[in-house]
This record gives structure tokens, sequence and C-alpha cells, in this order.
């Protein structure tokens, strides 16, 4: 990958428009009075959608996890503990193959 974006200047101007946007897309919810939250990528027992979650182990914790699979649950917590207008631009890992269409770690709002 560090290579293509030496040599290749549309790759590396595609990194620069998702950056772009991402920012944009920030500063637009932040101003529209929407909070940003970071919510947990482990979990004990995964939940929010139906897929198939990758799974780790917390050696110190001693504990079977799995990646998030959505951050959805855990934004819903906060609208009913009283923050009605959160959002957050975060990392979902699905376990559920790959192709030209389905990536299994994407971004989602």
């Amino acid at each position: 990958r560090h290579l293509d974006l030496i040599v290749n200047p549309a790759v590396r101007e595609t990194f620069q428009k998702r950056a772009k946007i991402t920012s944009t897309l920030r500063s637009l919810l932040d101003e529209m009075g929407f909070m940003e939250m970071e919510t947990p990528v482990l979990h004990a027992q995964s939940g929010g959608a139906e897929a198939k979650p990758f799974k780790t182990f917390h050696n110190t914790m001693g504990l079977d996890l799995t990646l998030r699979i959505a951050t959805e649950l855990h934004l819903k917590r906060l609208i009913v503990g009283g923050f009605d207008r959160v959002y957050e631009v975060g990392r979902i890992f699905r376990n559920e193959g790959i192709s030209t269409r389905h990536n299994p770690e994407f971004t989602s709002v």
C-alpha cells in the first residue's frame, strides 16, 4: 500500500478526498448540535446486527471478546441516557468474507 501511495497520485488523492469528506461530515454534524462519541470496539457479546463477528481474547482479563459489528446499541443507550443528538464515525468489523463490493472492515456513521 505504501508504495502504491508513492507512485500513484490517484490513490493518494482518494485518501485525501476521504479525509476531507470525513472532516466535512464531522463539522456539519457538530454545527447541527450533534456530539461525537466513542463507543467500545470490544464486546463480551456481539449485538446490533445480524453478522458474524471477529473473535479475540483479552489475555489479562481472561475474556473471550468480539469486535463490534455495529455502533448503534451503544449510541441508543446514550440517547436513552439523555444525550439526544449523538453520532460516531466508527470502524465496524464483520467476519463475512470479502469481495470487490464487501470489505469486512469499514467505517459507519
